[in-house]
Order: structure tokens, then C-alpha cells, then sequence
């Protein structure tokens, strides 16, 4: 069960690994995209990172898996924030990608040729592997 924190922490190793650069990343107590990055590409991506339990340990929520509610209420949140960031006229040259764990995977193939249309690449992360969706 991996928090937004974790899967931000596992996503800079594997971009660190695989030749991006100039890699930021934001706990989940601060404000802003989750993670920015120079892509292999040499283009700036920005990365909308969701977890699958809570970050906050105070919450009632930590170390429990989010229901299927909760995830849908996190991936239209995470789509709807990347979305607004792809429309703002600073971010024209810039990729946008998703960052999730495997708990979210079945929603978003449901998503999957919305989300192709729109070009947000997925990374889904667990402790052992990350997968790059579309």
C-alpha cells in the first residue's frame, strides 16, 4: 500500500534512471505540481501523483486502501488538475503524465482511449516495478 509520498518517492528513482533530468518533486503537503522533470524527449513534463492509502498518519483513512469511490474521486481530481494545467498557455510545449498505483490501473483502462486522446502518459507504480501506460 503504497502513500502519494511513496509513489512520488519510487517515480523520481525510475525518472532518475531513465534519463530525465532536473527533477522537483513536492511532499504531499505542498502546493503544486507533484513532480517536474526534463523527459528523455528534452521536454518539460509535469507529473499529477495519487496514492492508495492516506498520506496523513492523523487520518482515518492511513494504511487502509482507498475504496473504489475514493480512487474515482482521486483519478477525476488528478485528470481534471491536469487538464487545467494543459490549458494554460505557459505549458504549451510541456508533456503531462499521471503517476499511480496499481489499485487505480482498472479505472484507468476504462479511461484509456480518452486519456490517449488528451496524450497523458500513465506511470503505474508499486514497490517492485512501474509500468508506462500509453
Amino acid at each position: 500500500m503504497l502513500t502519494e509520498n511513496r509513489v512520488t518517492e519510487l517515480l523520481v528513482i525510475y525518472l532518475g534512471n531513465n534519463n530525465y533530468s532536473e527533477i522537483k518533486a513536492l511532499t504531499s503537503t505542498q502546493k503544486g505540481v507533484d513532480i517536474i522533470a526534463i523527459s528523455p524527449k528534452k521536454k518539460k513534463i509535469l507529473i499529477e501523483v495519487k496514492g492508495d492509502t492516506s498520506a496523513n498518519e492523523n487520518s482515518k483513512r492511513f494504511g487502509k486502501l482507498f475504496t473504489k469511490n475514493q480512487i474515482w474521486n482521486h483519478v477525476g481530481v488528478a485528470i481534471l488538475k491536469t487538464m487545467l494545467d494543459m490549458g494554460k498557455p505557459v505549458n504549451s510545449e510541456f508533456e503531462f503524465a499521471l503517476a499511480l498505483p496499481f489499485s487505480h490501473k482498472d479505472l484507468i483502462l476504462k479511461l484509456e482511449s480518452s486519456i490517449k486522446k488528451l496524450g497523458i502518459k500513465v506511470f503505474f507504480v508499486s514497490e517492485d516495478t512501474i509500468e508506462v501506460f500509453i
